[in-house]
């Protein structure tokens, strides 16, 4: 029995170097926007965020705020505008990534 879970939990893989994503080129699901939901807070943590993507290959993001009708009350306006917003800074900060959005809809019960 303790064979098996030492084989589970005893043997550490050993940790990799960062892989290049730049094949996929594109990601559909992130937090980027700042301030509107549980991801980036300031857009210094946006653009932090959208430069670790541009150096891990991306070219493009989708980015995807919450949207709950009791907590993130993000409308097509609040999340273009900060799309906007972020985009704007990313270009006058040197990093050339494309950036759409969409949204994470939570369905209420």
């Amino acid at each position: 029995m303790f064979g098996r879970l030492s084989k589970l939990f005893g043997n550490k893989e050993p940790v990799l170097d960062p892989i290049y994503l730049g094949q996929l080129k594109v990601d559909v699901h992130s937090h980027f926007i700042n301030g509107i939901d549980d991801g980036a807070q300031t857009i210094e943590e946006s653009l932090t965020l959208l430069q670790g993507m541009r150096d891990l290959g991306y070219r493009k993001v989708v980015t995807t705020p919450h949207v709950m009708s009791d907590y993130y009350r993000n409308t097509p306006e609040i999340i273009t505008t900060g799309r906007d917003r972020i985009a704007k800074a990313a270009e006058e900060a040197g990093i050339e990534i494309e950036i759409e959005c969409a949204a994470e809809y939570y369905l209420d019960a």
